[in-house]
């Protein structure tokens, strides 16, 4: 409304017809009046007779002193130090010649400074002529002045400049050493801390002087910036007497925009570090850098949705934050598809590639697709906030995130496929054994790339055994222990957010919006100094009162674009509005009445003739004598009510008199009737004072608000028709956005978690895996947010949407294990258990780490939207780990669902095939403690032995194998192909019928079958194995000693490994570190499908029964091509090229070993039985 007020306008003060003449005569728009006022001065000012050129006010720039100690400012030392400063500091500078005011063209003006104002009241030259006795003597003046300047009698204007001497009339009580230059009033208004020489602090002497400010004779602006670069940014502050602790030069923004691009260099090597670990876990430069054009192609096209086909325009700077989260969802939606597309490959090695890219992306999509969903609702959810840079926000990160999902499904498979196909080794350090040949020992650099490579695989050697065998039994061992632990801190964290201290609502003015970090001196001039000092109090609203101002006639519609603060939208006139008529009038006249007799109305000595227009009009009618005709009827003789026409009439008189009778400017911002262009009052506007004062506490705003608004809705029920639509408005800037932020952030908290919730029910189908979900993601929230409470931070527009995001954040791991908990093929809890944590436990945590790792870059920033991101990312990714990985986990371990509990039920056609249906129907026995895992296996009156996944040191009771593990050894030695119950247990192998699948692939499966179940065929095979199993390609003769290793791909990962002694000297370098714990047991052990046997582990007794028993075991293969590889790998002399320089002794000590065990202990099969008992089996037992 008051953009649309003016000349030629949609509305005016004034009727259009002498709105032309006033036109004339106010060239000068009012709002800048000041500037040219003060302007005006300093060219007539005369120079040669006042020590200082102009008065200090908020357009010149300051600096804001403290003493280095802490001690009091008020002595000479800090007083010259303060002088030492300006000089050194500012007047110094070579730009400062060019930019300060001027008494001639010798010198620049003085500064206002504590020290040339006790020159100027003590007669010195400068600063650094005064002594400890003017520094006294100006104290006791102030001391003896200040209650003056409290009371409001010693005013800004006492002194007469012209005459030099007091003016007599404004500041007659005052004493004229308290005038003189009006040098105490600028000290005390302008340069020293409210509370030095408050009412209070008179009390009690000596007072004690905390902050002095410096006024230096430069406009504030963007011409002061080579001044703070030069001799301010990298400058420690302090002389070691006094130190600047605020800047206000009027370049905050500026120098916003110039960090803004510097300072994107930390996130720049934050997004290094998280590509070189994505490199190093994934052992491909290749899929990495794909990766990464991937999530920067998601930028692109969310741009191009965001500007074409949303059409915003509005684009805040906010929205280049969402790199960094990209960054680490693109990251861990890699790792888990790189991790499931191993685990496929292990499971079903001879599959084609389509085949394991439909499998993967079964698994992998439903993950990345919940996690991405779920992020992308949370950004989504704050669309519902009111404030237009959230929104914004909220739509580009999200809809970035969303292309990213789809890029992630579609162009990372087809990626690694290429990988897979061209190029497994161009971008490894170590070549494959048949190509070494001395390579690698030839350079300085293939040897150091083999250092790297078997640090690698010591590194993820131990992580294996953390994830596989530590992690869950500190899980499962201490599940109590992590279920009070994340309960009582969420408790912790709930009472921080909610009761004390409780999350702050923003206390900074939205022109100083916060862009630094608080330490940052023009952030703590804005947040800390400011309010200090009088001048800036009365001049931000403080000690002000707040005003009243009801408006009929405009009607109260935000028709702007909501996504576009530049679009304020058209002005929009209620035409059922009427003032003319004698009930308005005189309801009107009653209603300013009856205001001003409220507790909340400010009752002035003075009255304002603008605050209720029709009350002035009405004293002016009567006071007009209708002796002349000319003024007839706008006189004394036409009584109030007055009639339509005459109101109508006399209303524009009378403005065009107080016009042409006094000074007073008529401007959009005074209160009275608005005409439009044909001269019809079309709107009013009434002002009033309250009692309650301007503050940035949304406490008293709000109850200022609701107080005067219910009292207004209240009398406006009793209007006539023409006035019924008023509505009440106040300098409620602030407070809109602090209401804005307080229920935006909880509604977007609240749909996201809903969101949350709702896709995880989706994805499970399981009531009580999203509920613990839920419980998780909630923990994670009050413990995230209240840490950042207690870490000083306030609701204010970055922080609103970091909090509602964190609800997408923190459910990704949650439902990685919940998925992985689904889809484990153990029927118990532990087992369940077990499986997500060791399957899923590696890619969660390498996710978590270059997350953090992204924030950790983050926090040398200068610009506070990056510092404060790198907080929030580091916080919630431990957080959101540790609730995921002990929280969640200890909850499904004690109270997890079995079989159907809690399951949704849902008809056959809509059974997703990543949730195998026996999967969930594998419940436990009943009868059987469902709390505590039996992996024990027959042994059939031998030692029990127990499963490799088991917690360590765990003892537990021997108990049978799961009737269906028994079921598919039977199946492997009657010669049926297994259904193999492994991690994807919808894998089946194809039926050995089909044509084209040999059986000696047959006999491939059965020996790849028999490592991944543990499963072993006696000391006696089936009649029909030998016939049904031809020679394998294996065992004919190799070239040379390492020919015919079993590859990666021929041994799955899996828990049910039987563990040996491993051989690392032997291994190639190259290997990758999932494959890596496989192949060290079997790189030389040659598995011929047709002739093979159990060797027990040592404390195996021999087993008699069934031959289809299934126990941990190795194999002794007897043929005569594998004795003479055996008889030519013992006469080979050399070191192995892979093993490299280092492990030559290590191979000589176990290659014979290896021999002797796999080879040399097993007698060659006579004739008549192609298979014998392993004497190593008697000796061990022995």
């Amino acid at each position: 409304m008051i953009k649309n007020t003016g000349y030629k306008a949609t509305l005016a003060n004034y009727p259009f017809k002498y709105a032309d003449e006033q036109a004339k005569n106010h060239q000068e728009p009012r709002w800048v009046e000041d500037h040219f006022d003060r302007d005006k001065r300093q060219a007539e000012w005369d120079f040669s007779k006042e020590f200082f050129c102009d008065v200090p006010g908020d357009s010149y720039s300051r600096l804001v002193f403290t003493s280095a100690e802490g001690k009091n400012l008020w002595n000479i030392q800090a007083i010259k130090s303060m002088c030492n400063l300006d000089n050194t500091r500012v007047r110094s500078h070579r730009d400062y010649w060019s930019l300060c005011q001027r008494t001639n063209d010798a010198s620049c003006c003085p500064s206002w400074t504590l020290g040339n104002y006790i020159a100027v009241l003590t007669n010195r030259s400068s600063c650094q002529k005064i002594t400890e006795h003017d520094v006294s003597h100006t104290l006791k003046i102030l001391r003896s002045c200040a209650k003056y300047y409290h009371n409001g009698t010693l005013g800004p204007d006492c002194w007469d400049m012209a005459l030099r001497r007091k003016d007599q009339l404004k500041c007659g009580s005052v004493p004229r050493k308290c005038t003189k230059y009006n040098a105490v009033y600028q000290i005390l208004h302008f340069l020293v801390d409210k509370d030095f020489l408050s009412p209070k602090s008179l009390e009690y002497p000596p007072p004690v002087l905390k902050y002095s400010m410096l006024f230096s004779p430069t406009e504030k602006g963007e011409s002061m910036m080579n001044i703070y670069l030069d001799n301010f940014e990298n400058w420690n502050s302090s002389d070691g007497i006094t130190t600047v602790a605020g800047i206000e030069f009027g370049i905050k923004h500026d120098l916003f925009q110039d960090y803004l691009l510097t300072d994107t260099v930390y996130p720049a090597i934050a997004i290094v570090i998280v590509l070189l670990v994505m490199c190093v876990y994934t052992r491909s430069i290749f899929i990495t850098l794909m990766t990464i054009i991937a999530i920067i192609s998601s930028l692109i096209v969310s741009y191009f949705l965001y500007r074409m086909v949303f059409n915003f325009e509005f684009f805040p700077f906010m929205n280049l934050t969402a790199l960094i989260i990209l960054v680490g969802i693109g990251a861990d939606d890699a790792f888990v598809l790189c991790d499931v597309w191993n685990y496929t490959k292990f499971d079903k090695p001879n599959a084609e590639l389509s085949e394991t890219v439909s499998v993967t992306l079964q698994h992998a999509a439903l993950s990345m697709f919940v996690t991405s969903f779920t992020t992308a609702a949370a950004f989504y959810a704050n669309y519902v906030s009111n404030i237009t840079a959230i929104r914004c926000f909220g739509i580009y990160a999200g809809t970035a995130i969303l292309v990213n999902f789809i890029l992630m499904v579609t162009w990372l498979p087809a990626v690694v496929v290429l990988h897979e196909r061209y190029l497994p080794n161009m971008f490894t350090c170590s070549k494959p054994p048949h190509q070494q040949g001395g390579f690698c020992t030839r350079t300085f650099w293939a040897g150091l790339c083999q250092k790297a490579s078997k640090c690698l695989f010591t590194v993820s050697e131990a992580s294996r055994i953390f994830f596989e065998k530590v992690l869950p039994c500190i899980v499962i061992k201490l599940r109590y222990l992590w279920l009070f632990w994340f309960l009582a801190i969420t408790v912790g964290g709930a009472y921080v957010v909610c009761v004390n201290p409780k999350m702050k609502l923003p206390s900074l003015e939205l022109a100083e919006f916060q862009v630094f970090r608080s330490s940052h001196p023009f952030e703590r001039y804005d947040a800390e100094y400011k309010k200090l000092f009088m001048f800036e109090r009365v001049h931000h609203g403080e000690d002000l009162h707040m005003p009243i101002t009801i408006i009929w006639g405009v009607t109260p519609v935000d028709n702007g674009d909501p996504l576009n603060p530049k679009n304020k939208g058209k002005l929009m006139l209620d035409s059922s509005f009427n003032i003319s008529s004698p009930a308005s009038q005189l309801w009107i006249l009653n209603f300013c009445q009856k205001l001003r007799n409220q507790s909340f109305v400010f009752q002035s000595e003075e009255q304002d003739f603008t605050s209720c227009f029709i009350e002035t009009f009405k004293q002016w009618m009567e006071n007009h004598d209708c002796t002349e005709g000319s003024v007839y009827p706008c006189c004394s003789q036409s009584t109030f009510p007055y009639k339509s026409d005459v109101f109508e009439l006399c209303i524009k008189r009378a403005i065009m008199e107080l016009d042409r009778s006094t000074n007073y400017h008529l401007d959009s911002r005074t209160p009275g009737p608005r005409f439009d262009i044909n001269d019809t009052i079309r709107a009013i506007v009434l002002e009033f004072q309250s009692t309650y004062l301007f503050t940035l506490a949304y406490e008293k705003m709000y109850h200022f608000y609701l107080e005067v608004d219910a009292w207004i809705a209240e009398e406006l029920r009793y209007a006539p028709t023409g006035l019924s639509h008023g509505w009440f408005v106040s300098n409620l800037e602030f407070y809109d956005l602090q209401d804005s932020l307080s229920d935006g952030t909880l509604v977007a908290m609240a749909l996201s978690v809903a969101v949350a919730f709702s896709v995880m029910l989706l994805t499970t189908w399981n009531v009580i895996i999203s509920l613990y979900a839920i419980l998780s993601i909630a923990g994670t929230i009050f413990v995230t947010v209240g840490s950042l409470v207690l870490l000083g931070w306030e609701l204010n527009v970055l922080e609103s949407v970091t909090i509602s995001v964190a609800v997408g954040l923190s459910v990704d791991f949650a439902v990685h294990y919940g998925v992985a908990y689904r889809l484990a093929p153990e029927p118990d809890r532990e087992g369940k258990v077990i499986f997500s944590l060791s399957s899923m436990g590696s890619a969660i945590a390498m996710a978590a780490l270059t997350t953090f790792v992204a924030g950790a870059m983050m926090m040398p920033s200068t610009v506070l939207a990056y510092t404060q991101l790198g907080t929030f990312m580091m916080l919630i990714m431990c957080i959101s780990w540790a609730f995921a990985t002990f929280f969640f986990q200890s909850m499904c371990h004690c109270l997890g669902p079995q079989g159907k509990c809690g399951q949704i039920p849902l008809p056959k056609w809509m059974h997703c095939p990543a949730f195998p249906v026996d999967t969930s129907e594998n419940a436990s026995a009943p009868g059987k403690s469902s709390g505590q895992a039996k992996y024990q296996l027959d042994s059939r009156g031998g030692q029990a032995e127990h499963y490799e996944l088991e917690p360590l040191a765990s003892s537990q009771k021997s108990e049978d194998k799961p009737r269906e593990e028994q079921e598919a050894c039977a199946r492997l030695y009657n010669g049926i192909p297994p259904q193999h119950n492994a991690l994807y247990s919808h894998i089946h192998y194809k039926n050995r019928s089909e044509t084209g699948r040999s059986s000696s692939e047959n006999g491939f499966v059965r020996c790849q079958y028999s490592q991944n179940t543990n499963c072993t065929c006696g000391d006696s095979s089936p009649p029909h194995l030998p016939q049904q199993l031809p020679p394998h390609t294996c065992t004919q003769p190799p070239q040379d000693s390492t020919s015919c290793p079993p590859t990666p791909q021929l041994f799955p990962r899996s828990g049910n490994t039987p563990s040996c002694k491993q051989n690392t000297s032997v291994l190639p370098p190259n290997l990758d570190p999932v494959y890596t714990h496989m192949e060290c047991r079997m790189h030389y052990i040659h598995c011929h499908p047709a002739h093979f046997h159990h060797c027990s582990q040592g404390r195996v007794a021999p087993r008699q029964g069934p031959v289809h028993s299934c126990h941990l075991r190795k194999y002794c293969v007897h043929t005569a091509n594998l004795q003479a590889a055996s008889a030519r790998e013992q006469q080979s002399t050399g070191p192995d090229p892979a093993s490299g320089p280092e492990s030559t002794g290590q191979e000589e000590n176990h290659r014979p070993q290896i021999s002797q065990s796999t080879h040399s202990q097993c007698p060659s099969p006579s004739p008549d039985s192609p298979h014998t008992a392993c004497p190593e089996r008697q000796k061990v037992r022995d």
